[in-house]
């Protein structure tokens, strides 16, 4: 019983970062020119944009180390071939 919660508290703990991290949305400004000017600097907008543009860019980084380290897993598997014969029972 212990073991169970033990695992579901990890399993927690390691895919809820990355749940997370999929459903953020920035809630700060667009930089889009439809916009009003960007706020000024030290207000309460500006320190959101500064938190969320952090946030993002975290993201981004860590959903650009998991691409790289899944293509190189995938380099590995792809490149994994037997030399010499085939030794394999048969019946």
């Amino acid at each position: 019983m212990r073991r169970i919660i033990l695992s579901i508290a990890f399993a927690g703990a390691i895919f809820g970062p990355a749940l997370a991290a999929e459903n953020f949305i920035p809630g700060g400004h667009t930089y889009s020119p439809d916009n009003i000017p960007l706020p000024d600097l030290n207000t309460e907008q500006d320190n959101i944009n500064l938190n969320a543009d952090i946030i993002q860019s975290e993201i981004n980084t860590k959903q650009r180390e998991r691409k790289l380290l899944d293509s190189q897993m995938q380099r590995f598997i792809g490149e994994q071939e037997l030399q010499g014969g085939d030794y394999t029972l048969e019946y």
